[in-house]
């Protein structure tokens, strides 16, 4: 689908958990995507994968993510990842996950946009950090181009996805002893939900099959840990192709 978020997504009805998901302009197949669509931006920046944001071989993860991020969303209330631009929705994402994972770094042809890189460690290993911002401005004004600072407008108290989870307001009212237990229940549920849909890497997170099986889907008694069932072969991953300067993020 290569856009999916919640203006895209519709429900049936007002009587019906039902929903329907529009605006197919931007997708693509995995198997034949062709040059073209490739070297342009996809997904709404709120809901763009790592993979994306990296430069990254990509496939229909993409739109397991956002998946993620909305139903984080829907509990929320805002956006989990509201970016004022492709760096500061990469570093909001690294506040509530965590840096990605070198091996994205090393195969994401962005990567340089957002990160610096040091030879350090065992044997040589490359290793990551995350510019700071100036420094993308700095970069901006040598080749004579403007860049604009984000404000960095924090709209949670915490960062953590399992913090802004278990510390997010409840409904009004005073809970009985076993409503708050069950509604802790069903917090975790989520939140184990919603991080299998996040993971970084594409071929760790969970596909739509897997994450059927979850108990936050099917209801069942969630006992603190989930294993999903084997996933099956995926398809060839998409390369990424070099992306004209000066599109909008």
């Amino acid at each position: 689908h290569c856009d999916i978020k919640p203006e895209n997504v519709l429900l049936l009805s007002l009587q019906s958990p039902a929903i329907k998901l529009i605006d197919f302009g931007s997708a693509c197949t995995v198997s034949h995507a062709r040059a073209e669509r490739r070297a342009t931006y996809i997904q709404s920046r709120f809901y763009r994968s790592p993979e994306v944001l990296l430069g990254c071989a990509y496939d229909c993860a993409i739109d397991t993510w956002s998946l993620g991020t909305i139903v984080a969303e829907l509990f929320l209330g805002l956006p989990l990842f509201a970016g004022e631009n492709e760096y500061n929705q990469v570093a909001r994402i690294m506040d509530t996950l965590g840096p990605p994972p070198d091996e994205m770094l090393e195969e994401g042809v962005f990567t340089a946009k957002f990160f610096s890189r040091r030879n350090e460690g065992a044997q040589g290993l490359p290793r990551f950090s995350l510019k700071p911002e100036s420094m993308l401005a700095e970069e901006a004004a040598a080749r004579q181009e403007e860049y604009k600072l984000s404000r960095n407008k924090q709209y949670f108290r915490y960062k953590l996805l399992p913090e802004l989870i278990d510390n997010h307001r409840t409904r009004q009212g005073e809970l009985s002893e076993s409503d708050r237990r069950a509604e802790t229940e069903r917090r975790r549920a989520m939140c184990s939900f919603c991080l299998g849909l996040l993971r970084y890497s594409p071929r760790d997170r969970w596909t739509p099959s897997q994450a059927l099986a979850h108990p936050f889907i099917t209801g069942e008694r969630f006992k603190g840990d989930f294993t999903p069932p084997p996933a099956a072969a995926p398809p060839p991953l998409v390369p990424p192709a070099a992306v004209p300067t000066g599109q909008p993020a």
